[in-house]
């Protein structure tokens, strides 16, 4: 966790500037939230920390970390920072709607890198199968016209004049490899999105 405590040390002025000052005007709360930051990183998973440092994207992932803390009505950090003159602050509460709320919130956007990140590892995949089978372009070329584009296997068939059950096989053939080589990062996506569906 180093590393991003000491990219978030290196980028300070960048956040504070364009993200935090831009929701909490004063200064002095800005510091506050922004020591805050390393406490709410620590909690953070590493190994996906670390892909996100890796892929040049902490950045925007902090972006939607600072967003969510300070923008959310719902977040502690709202009546923390940004309490309107005159409200209540009841804890019990506020932390109640923070897990109802932020912490859902949190974990969506988890699962989003998630998938992109597997997204590009499956690419990465077939792009060196093809290297050490240019026979795979088809495999290749069929699985990715069926799932980015979202053809069906009747649509697919009838663009490349191949029998939808050509199609289906294939398809299917390549999914199962990509299923049982990925398993792991699918299983994760899978708990987290359970998990989500029941906060």
């Amino acid at each position: 966790m180093d590393k991003i405590f000491k990219w978030l040390t290196d980028n300070r002025s960048r956040l504070m500037n364009k993200f935090i000052l831009k929701m909490i005007p004063n200064l002095r709360d800005a510091d506050d939230f922004y020591q805050d930051l390393y406490l709410i990183m620590a909690d953070k998973n590493l190994a996906k920390m670390n892909k996100i440092y890796e892929a040049d994207e902490m950045e925007q992932y902090l972006y939607v970390i600072i967003r969510n803390n300070l923008k959310s009505k719902n977040s502690r950090y709202y009546y923390t920072y940004r309490k309107p003159l005159g409200s209540e602050y009841v804890q019990e509460t506020d932390f109640r709607r923070e897990q109802d709320n932020t912490e859902k919130y949190e974990l969506l956007q988890e699962i989003e890198y998630d998938y992109q990140f597997l997204i590009e590892d499956i690419n990465k995949h077939l792009d060196k199968q093809l290297l050490v089978n240019p026979k795979s372009f088809y495999d290749k070329k069929v699985f990715e016209m069926y799932y980015n584009d979202e053809n069906t296997y009747r649509g697919l068939a009838s663009m490349l004049d191949i029998p939808s059950t050509s199609i289906y096989n294939t398809v299917t053939r390549s999914r199962v490899k990509i299923v049982k080589m990925f398993e792991a990062e699918i299983e994760n996506i899978n708990k987290k999105l359970i998990y989500y569906y029941t906060l």
